[in-house]
């Protein structure tokens, strides 16, 4: 992922997941990775069969 530089600050864009009691420990998952979160999250419903009600 390419860091926007804006001087004094940076910036990178995409889903924060974050623990409640402990913000430190978080992940950042970028918009690019998005669409292969997806992409899994199907084949693992057609070969488990899950359902979301």
């Amino acid at each position: 992922m390419e860091v926007l530089d804006l001087d004094k600050i940076e910036g990178q864009f995409g889903l924060v997941i974050r623990e409640k009691e402990n913000h430190n420990n978080y992940v950042l998952i970028r918009f690019e990775d998005l669409q292969k979160i997806v992409e899994y999250f199907n084949k693992f419903k057609e070969e488990s069969k899950f359902e979301l009600s």
